[in-house]
């Protein structure tokens, strides 16, 4: 990864837009970021960091905002990079405050992001797809980016001179050990779980132990062993189920005599119960029969029931009209008394009249003068208000006025200022320029690739060649030696007078000599090999042949643009750069002059013409206070001098207490008025009432008379003929109607009873069969005796039972849990030797985890030790001591210091300040070199170096920029420092300025 640009505004110290291209630094540069402490130099490897993983190595991502920011300007990282002939843009969107789309107020704008490829396309806008990209991208987690990319000075001095066991947690952060820890950890648990295993097998084997021992005890069997207590108690078992059966028998023969004598003697019970009733119920025969009499009466009396009852109600009705008719009379003697009483009343209604009508003139006139003085203070407390409030604003009008003037100005400079612009071009003929000279640098770019995959097909197809050719001689050979060892084996056949197979001839005077042929298989081998150098030979022309195509095409294109641009194309980053700040400038005066028309102008107009909508009606509002304050006074003056002399006026302090009083006084007559005429009417119309109810009641009781003696007339008729002798006895007989229920109830529940008691009188006679009553309690006694002696010896039979399972159960679970023990301890042993080993309690006192560290360490160390002795002149190198200390640390990561000097090895805590940043540095570059190796092969193009050069003296400081210009061969090296003497040994610097309204960055590019 190679950083290109980095853009960040309103972001930590940096509230404006800052721009940083660090391709203005070359390739592999050396270049340094200075400035003074605490203005920014770290926070711009922090905004790197953010934009590449949305973290940030202090933890402060979720406050990177600027404190300085206002309000509607949104905080931004903008951050392009490159991995080889790939580039990448990655932009991160912080959340801000802006104002709302509609109504008023703010709202909070929520985070965004994207990432563009090589193409220009967009690879990903959500935030965790954003992340994953780039980690595959670059290889990397964010704490692993930070410790080869970003070198922490302070980190690293403590990894140096710091205790084993620290050095162990400071190496825990840069290597992943989670793996090894938690094979220690499961491993102590393991430990500890099968401890507890053992410790719970042996409190069992314990209780079962106890157990046994009380139940031997309990059975009197402690003195025999296991066969022989389980044999004499199975014994005992077999005897206790005999008697257990015979029990059982003789039980049952108890129960079944008992139950025969248990229902003889129910038998016997109810027939002496059934004889006792049957003489009850003789005994009330007669009262029976005077009871039936008494029904039959209560019957006749029932029949003339309403009859009665209706005479009853027509008496009520002739006594209540008789009342009722006298009631009504007195009622209307008294209302006509009450009539004289309210007419000598009324002749004071004049009187009250008169006197109402002149306190309710009083009221009339004065009321609109009630709070007059009130009113008055008011009134000119208004008009000072709104004096007020138009001449502020008319001062606000006066501000707009003067702000409308500047807008006016600012927009007449900005137009001259664009028209500037626009005389080298318009932004559409910029950019078109702009994209030509960025395709002009990508097709030189591209023909460099493409010349140097033409030089390799080249050479390729010179090797294929010379292959092809070797392949050819070889198989040639091969050949030749094949043909001369076939003649030869030919020749060995030939005798003289016999002709040649090949030439007829019967001489042979110059046999051919044979010789040891190629084989078949070499031969064989030999023509593939030929065949495969052919083609590769053509894979190779048909290679060479394209590659030269694409050269050729590159170079027509980029000579045509180059044409194009003309003398652009000499210098194209140079104008790329400044198409860019142009371009950037005129979008930046372009904006501000839309927001002056489009905001700025149309605001403050729109405001004067409030602003003087307000003045006028402030004008209005305060005349018309005081021509009211005036018309007020006049119509003082002119109520107070139309009112008669008659009538007292008061001041107008008195006024609204007069005024109260005369209210009251002229509510107290108009309800006296108004109760004497409701008071009248009422009366008169209560007396028709009474008179027309008087006429009505008196025809109701001469009616209800007539009904009376009528009824009375027909009800004797009808009493004398039921055998009632007079009204009396009727009454008399009808008192006793509301028992006839229970008396007819009572006679048929004896009739009923008396039946069923013969019925169940014979059946029972009938079973008993003249047997005599049984002793119940006794055969109950023996039933008894039996059963609890057959429980007895069933509870002693099962309790046997189940102590001989238990005994059983016991001595095989003992057993079991013996072996189970033997077996777990033996296990335990192991895994607890394995435990201490690999926790790095016995020797060699080295945890898992430390010898995955010190492996690394090991790796680190001989990085380092390359450096520091470059760094040192050949005088310190670093290397790990494997011995552990005293009592319970560890080993495997304790450092030391050799002194080619002296011939010795010392701590590294005794070396000087300056050695010690030397030593820090390439212990950190040993880390960063191992970190990356073991990152699958990431090639990161860029290192940054903070802090840490204060510490060196001149020759010290020249050696370490020595080493660090080494690093330049493969990487672009950041130092960030606010050294002085850094600033003259590099002339590429990033300077950082801080001011009371943040910090700001100037790039400066050496010769």
């Amino acid at each position: 990864m190679k950083p290109l640009f980095l853009e960040v505004s309103g972001i930590g110290p940096f509230v404006g837009s800052q721009k940083i291209n660090f391709e203005s630094f070359r390739d592999n540069a050396l270049f340094l970021i200075h400035g003074p402490t605490g203005g920014g130099k770290t926070f711009l490897f922090d905004a790197i960091c953010f934009a590449l993983y949305a973290d940030t190595p202090a933890g402060r991502e979720g406050n990177l905002k600027s404190d300085f920011l206002p309000d509607n300007v949104e905080p931004f990282i903008d951050f392009r990079f490159s991995l080889g002939s790939r580039q990448y843009r990655v932009r991160r969107n912080l959340a801000y405050r802006r104002p709302k789309k509609r109504g008023g107020g703010f709202t909070t704008s929520e985070e965004s992001q994207f990432l563009i490829g090589d193409q220009g396309t967009i690879l990903a806008e959500k935030k965790t797809e954003v992340n994953q990209i780039i980690k595959g991208l670059l290889g990397l987690e964010a704490g692993q980016f930070r410790q080869v990319v970003m070198i922490p000075q302070g980190d690293f001095r403590r990894l140096l001179i710091s205790g084993s066991d620290e050095r162990e947690k400071l190496m825990e952060k840069l290597f992943d050990t989670g793996p090894y820890k938690a094979v220690q950890e499961r491993l102590k648990e393991m430990e500890e779980a099968s401890e507890k295993d053992i410790r719970f097998r042996r409190e069992e084997l314990d209780r079962l132990t106890e157990d046994l021992t009380e139940v031997s005890k309990s059975e009197d069997l402690i003195s025999f062993d296991q066969e022989s207590a389980i044999a004499i108690l199975g014994e005992r078992l077999e005897r206790l189920d005999k008697e257990s059966a015979a029990a059982s028998r003789a039980l049952e023969t108890a129960a079944a005599s008992f139950e025969r004598a248990k229902t003889l003697f129910s038998d016997c019970e109810q027939l002496d119960f059934l004889m006792a009733e049957r003489a009850k119920l003789e005994e009330r025969q007669e009262s029976m029969e005077t009871l039936r009499e008494k029904l039959e009466s209560l019957r006749r009396a029932l029949v003339l029931e309403d009859r009665y009852r209706n005479l009853i109600a027509a008496r009520e009705a002739s006594k209540k009209a008789n009342q009722e008719s006298k009631e009504v009379g007195e009622r209307l003697e008294s209302l006509r008394e009450n009539r004289i009483l309210l007419d000598s009343r009324m002749e004071k209604k004049p009187d009250l009249t008169k006197r109402h009508d002149s306190v309710s003139r009083l009221i009339r006139v004065l009321e609109p003068f009630r709070s007059e003085h009130a009113g008055m203070a008011s009134l000119i407390r208004r008009i000072e208000d709104v004096q007020r409030r138009s001449n502020e604003a008319e001062r606000l009008r006066l501000e707009y006025v003067q702000e409308r003037d500047h807008a006016a100005k600012r927009k007449a400079e900005l137009d001259l200022l664009l028209e500037k612009f626009t005389q080298g071009g318009t932004p559409d003929e910029r950019m078109g320029i702009l994209r030509k000279l960025e395709s002009f640098l990508q097709l030189k770019k591209t023909l460099e690739i493409r010349e140097f995959e033409f030089e390799s097909a080249e050479v390729r197809l010179a090797d294929a060649e010379k292959a092809h050719s070797r392949a050819s001689q070889i198989l040639e050979a091969l050949e030749d030696g094949r043909w001369k060892d076939m003649s030869g084996q030919l020749a060995a056949e030939l005798a003289d007078g016999v002709p040649c197979p090949v030439c007829g001839s019967l001489h042979h005077p110059h046999p051919a000599e044979g010789g040891e042929g190629p084989l078949a298989e070499e031969l064989e081998q030999a023509r593939a090999d030929k065949v495969s150098a052919g083609e590769l030979l053509s894979l190779a022309r048909g290679a060479f042949g394209t590659a030269e195509a694409l050269v050729l095409e590159s170079r027509r294109t980029l000579d045509s643009l180059a044409s194009e641009l003309g003398d652009a194309a000499e210098h194209p980053e140079e104008g790329i750069r400044t198409l860019r700040e142009a371009a950037d400038r005129d979008s930046q005066l372009r904006a501000e002059r839309e927001s002056i028309l489009g905001i700025q102008m149309p605001d403050i107009s729109t405001k004067l013409e409030g602003l003087s909508a307000d003045a006028e009606g402030f004008r209005r509002e305060l005349k018309g206070l005081i021509d009211s304050r005036d018309e007020r006074k006049d119509a003082w003056k002119s109520a107070v001098a139309g009112l008669p002399d008659d009538l007292a006026i008061p001041q107008p302090a008195e006024l609204p207490e007069k005024l109260d009083d005369w209210q009251t006084e002229m509510e107290r007559l108009s309800d006296e008025l108004k109760s004497l005429e409701a008071e009248s009417r009422r009366l008169d119309e209560s007396i028709g009432q009474a008179e027309s109810e008087a006429v009505l009641r008196e025809e109701y009781r001469a009616a209800s008379e007539l009904d009376l003696e009528s009824r009375s007339r027909a009800f004797s008729r009808m009493l004398a003929s039921s055998g009632f002798e007079n009204e009396g006895a009727y009454c008399e007989a009808l008192e006793h109607a509301s028992s006839i229920e229970v008396d007819s109830s009572e006679y048929e529940s004896w009739t009923n009873r008396r039946m069923e008691n013969s019925t169940l009188l014979a059946e029972v006679e009938r079973r008993i069969d003249g047997r005599a009553k049984p002793d119940i309690a006794g055969t109950a006694q023996e039933r008894d005796r039996l059963s609890q002696e057959a429980a007895q010896i069933a509870g002693r039979l099962a309790r046997g039972k189940e102590t001989l399972r238990r005994l059983k159960e016991a001595w095989h679970r003992c057993r079991e849990l013996e072996e189970e023990k033997r077996e777990s301890e033996l296990r335990h042993g192991v895994l607890r030797r394995l435990t201490r080993q690999v926790r790095g309690v016995d020797p060699p006192r080295i945890s898992l985890n430390r010898f995955f560290l010190a492996r690394r360490l090991e790796e680190v160390l001989i990085q380092a030790t390359r450096r520091l002795s470059l760094l040192s002149r050949g005088r310190f190198t670093l290397k790990r001591l494997d011995e552990g200390g005293s009592g319970n640390s560890q080993a495997g990561l304790d450092l030391l210091v050799s002194d080619g000097w002296t011939g010795t090895d010392r701590p590294v805590n005794t070396l000087s300040g300056g050695q010690l940043f030397m030593a820090s540095l390439a212990l950190a570059l040993g880390l960063a070199d191992v970190v990356q190796a073991r990152s699958g092969g990431v090639k990161l193009e860029a290192l940054f170096i903070d802090e840490g050069f204060g510490t060196l003296d001149d020759e010290s400081l020249q050696g370490v920029l020595g080493v660090l210009n080494d690093l330049r061969e493969d990487r672009m090296v950041g130092v960030i420092s606010h050294v002085p003497e850094l600033r003259r040994q590099i002339s590429n610097r990033i300077e950082v300025g801080r001011d009371s309204v943040g910090s700001t960055t100037r790039l400066i590019i050496g010769a």
